[in-house]
């Protein structure tokens, strides 16, 4: 029997305990680390049964934020649920994590949500029907400026006069008139 087995023994160090029992120092000193490596290891498996669960657990809560954003409180005017103090959105937070816990994807919860409340508790409506006309628009509308500001651009980028004028009895006044024009524009303001 090792020293570290009996309590009874009141020995100062481990080679008083050693010579007590008769034994080497040196079996008491290994059984003694690996008592301390047992120690270690129950503590981290411990440590681990603890804090596992916890982080599955904000990984779950954290998910049920993502979803609870994505969808528009029923009650409450322009909130998501993930917002909203109303107590229609408390629970269907819960159901939102109920239904995680039971290992449906957001898909399957988005779409239990718009056919129990309508797809208008979507923040974002699906791309079909009338609503894809919403999605569309921007996209059009932005078009539709880019288009009108080549257009513009082009347009004001020819000359305003054309080079030739289109009877040549006028000449002799656009001279004049561009005559005037330079004389006025290099005179300074008074």
């Amino acid at each position: 029997m090792l020293p570290i087995d009996r309590p009874d023994l009141q020995c100062s160090n481990v080679h008083e305990c050693a010579r007590t029992v008769g034994t080497n120092w040196m079996t008491v000193r290994m059984v003694s680390d690996r008592s301390r490596w047992a120690l270690a290891g129950i503590l981290l498996l411990l440590v681990a049964i603890v804090l596992v669960p916890r982080a599955a657990a904000q990984g779950v809560d954290e998910e049920a934020r993502t979803i609870a954003k994505q969808l528009q409180c029923p009650v409450c005017e322009g909130i998501s649920v993930a917002d909203s103090p109303s107590p229609l959105a408390t629970q269907m937070r819960e159901v939102i994590r109920e239904k995680l816990a039971a290992g449906e994807g957001r898909e399957e919860i988005l779409r239990y949500f718009a056919e129990r409340y309508g797809e208008t508790v979507l923040g974002s409506p699906p791309i079909r029907g009338f609503t894809a006309i919403a999605w569309v628009m921007p996209y059009l509308g932005l078009l539709a400026a880019v288009g009108f500001v080549v257009w513009a651009v082009r347009r004001r980028s020819g000359d305003p006069l054309p080079k030739e004028s289109v009877d040549p009895s006028l000449d002799r006044y656009v001279e004049e008139v561009d005559r005037v024009f330079n004389r006025v524009r290099d005179e300074p303001l008074r």
